[in-house]
């Protein structure tokens, strides 16, 4: 009787075990292997997975099963049931890098990653448009320990919250996108003066005297990669730009960089010379474009290095032989008068004191002694030249 009554408790006993054990885990969260795992966070695991069929890496298959699972894409990091960090950047083994081969697109639901502190997938082959949701996540995109997307195919415009964190992409923003890497790279500010002359546009008359285009470029998109350029073009014959290549058209100079980084602005200052056989009283135009490699070659369409030219559109400045430039150095505010207005605005410029951190063009036409400092000595210089005018 005793024994009956102990195998009845020990079914009675195993049966609790098994129940309990079936429902350790909380609502939404999924058992493995005694943990419990929330399933949102598997679900975006699994989708990156499905889409990166083909391309992924076998090597994240850890238990040589022949199928990767949730918990094996790459370097991961739970706290309480919940993806912290993923790290699906390129490993190192036996002095072999391994690249994980996550392609495909970036799921919508990736916000549902609210736990998430850092993700990188760089060196990948995400493709497509990353969706507005990524911002969801609670990462600091400026901080690459945090969010790394870098080296993948992924297409412009990306979501605000990471336009200026995504650096280059192997596709160089071309090709497979509607748009390329270097759209808004644009010509935001552009005048005309003269240094060391009369402030007169009259080739015959002041020989001293030298001409500058001043021509401010901006990138307002992602990192631009695929060297950008500044075009600057004359709509007159006569017009002669110090540096430009013998293969160049006359009136026409082209200035290439490397590449140019999201939020980052350039400042040209372009010497050029009007020929004295261009009539008094001819008006002219220069007019200012960005553009990058070979965006102008419509013969390299097939070159997967061919892109398109930023969508900017191009700014001009005029002026006519015989009459004054459009601004002249100390004209602070740029308006084309020198006044006591341009005195008080240098005055406030001297209090700011980080020159590099001025307007590049105002930071110009304040440094009349150009020392790189805006201070009291320009000020002085430019209450002289009101004086004398």
């Amino acid at each position: 009787m005793y024994t009956q009554i102990m195998t009845i408790s020990i079914v009675i006993l195993t049966g609790w075990l098994a129940q309990a054990s079936a429902y350790a885990c909380d609502p939404g969260y999924t058992d493995i292997n005694g943990d419990c795992y929330f399933d949102a966070d598997l679900d975006v695991l699994d989708t990156f997975i499905t889409n990166s069929a083909g391309s992924i890496n076998l090597i994240l298959d850890s238990n040589n099963d022949g199928v990767i699972s949730p918990l094996e894409l790459c370097e991961q990091q739970w706290v309480l049931g919940r993806l912290t960090e993923l790290d699906c950047g390129p490993t190192l083994t036996n002095n072999t890098y391994n690249w994980m081969g996550v392609s495909g697109e970036v799921p919508e639901t990736i916000s549902n990653w609210t736990e998430l502190s850092s993700v990188s997938f760089e060196h990948n082959d995400l493709v497509g448009l990353v969706p507005e949701s990524i911002c969801e996540l609670n990462v600091d995109f400026s901080d690459p320990s945090e969010f790394n997307f870098q080296s993948n195919q992924l297409c412009p415009p990306y979501p605000e919250c990471i336009e200026a964190h995504m650096d280059t992409q192997s596709n160089w923003g071309t090709g497979s996108c509607e748009v390329g890497n270097c759209y808004d790279v644009g010509v935001v500010e552009v005048t005309s003066l003269e240094t060391e002359g009369d402030n007169l546009l009259n080739p015959i008359g002041d020989s001293s005297g030298v001409a500058k285009m001043l021509v401010t470029m901006t990138n307002n998109g992602p990192h631009c990669s695929s060297y950008p350029g500044l075009m600057i073009t004359a709509d007159i014959s006569g017009v002669y730009f110090a540096g430009a290549m013998e293969s160049e058209p006359e009136g026409t100079l082209t200035w290439w960089w490397y590449a140019m980084g999201a939020g980052e602005t350039y400042f040209s200052v372009i010497p050029f010379e009007v020929s004295p056989f261009v009539p008094p009283g001819t008006e002219f135009t220069l007019t200012a474009e960005t553009i990058v490699m070979n965006c102008m070659d419509e013969t390299c369409l097939d070159d997967p290095y061919c892109h398109e030219c930023p969508l900017t559109p191009p700014m001009s400045t005029t002026l006519t032989v015989g009459e004054a430039f459009p601004t002249q150095p100390g004209d602070v505010n740029g308006d084309g008068l020198l006044n006591v207005i341009d005195v008080v605005q240098a005055v406030d410029l001297v209090f700011i004191g980080d020159y590099y951190s001025l307007d590049p063009m105002v930071a110009y036409l304040t440094d009349l002694n150009t020392d790189a400092q805006i201070n009291v000595v320009d000020v002085v210089t430019i209450v002289a030249i009101i004086m004398d005018s």
